[in-house]
């Protein structure tokens, strides 16, 4: 490819990843763009081969500190709609698990999930260069255990009891009873 010819494709490529932000933009920013268009907007602002928004452009590397360059960035530039696009792409929750060891799971609300048949609790983290595929890992980062499915290990059942009175907060009161058999609470 002549030097001529090798322009006119960056050029071509960089209409694309125009393009495609132009129309995510329009569309209520409602999808993710395409991993190519944001390598493409990431070499667009990337500030040397130090950086992480380089080894994304370059090799599809997400570096812990890439969401923190973005947003950088973005401060700096909050009209960018190529930033927000990237940053979009980058800063996705984690949808699809390759394994959850036969658990049921369910998220309760802060880091972690609960399995609904045995109450074990695992953290979700991202897993590989796709920020959208994700692992459960024990809090120490280990692989989980296979679900034993007894339903006696989950937290509060079958007995748990608090009193209206006292919600459960007065030590000894006759009507509470605390002998959750869990992992979390007998741990």
């Amino acid at each position: 490819m002549t030097p001529d010819g090798y322009n006119d494709h960056i050029a071509n490529i960089d209409r694309v990843a125009e393009a495609e932000v132009a129309e995510w933009d329009a569309d209520d920013r409602c999808y993710v763009i395409e991993e190519q268009t944001a390598r493409v907007v990431a070499g667009w602002w990337h500030g040397g081969q130090w950086s992480a928004l380089y080894s994304f452009a370059s090799a599809g590397v997400i570096r812990s500190d890439l969401l923190d360059e973005i947003r950088e960035d973005i401060r700096q530039n909050p009209d960018a709609v190529d930033l927000a696009a990237l940053l979009a792409y980058v800063d996705r929750p984690v949808s699809s698990v390759w394994s959850s060891y036969g658990h049921h799971f369910i998220c309760d609300g802060d880091e972690s999930s609960r399995c609904l048949r045995c109450g074990a609790a695992y953290d979700l983290i991202p897993d590989g260069a796709d920020p959208t595929s994700g692992k459960y890992v024990t809090s120490s980062g280990d692989e989980p255990d296979e679900c034993t499915g007894d339903v006696q290990m989950c937290h509060g059942y079958p007995s748990e009891r608090w009193c209206d009175a006292c919600d459960g907060s007065e030590e000894g009161c006759e009507h509470c009873n605390h002998s959750c058999p869990c992992l979390l609470c007998n741990s």
